[in-house]
């Protein structure tokens, strides 16, 4: 089942089709999602990317567990 825009949460992990996973650090009013990039059970790194809800809802597959920080 596809992830709509409730499911999306800050603080939650998110797998997408390929490696790379996704934590999302915040969602403005305007429904820009700002998030870090990880690979595996990585740390997310350091660099803030932001998207439109619509976008990031395309580049998701779930809610995965946010690695140990």
């Amino acid at each position: 089942m596809a992830l709509t825009a409730e499911d999306i949460k800050e603080g939650k992990c998110y797998a997408t089709s390929g490696k790379e996973r996704y934590k999302v650090i915040a969602i403005n009013p305007r429904g820009i999602v700002s998030f870090l990039t990880f690979e595996g059970n990585s740390k997310p790194g350091p660099l803030r990317a932001n998207c439109g809800m619509k976008a990031f809802l395309e580049g998701v597959t779930k809610e995965i567990p946010c690695p140990a920080e």
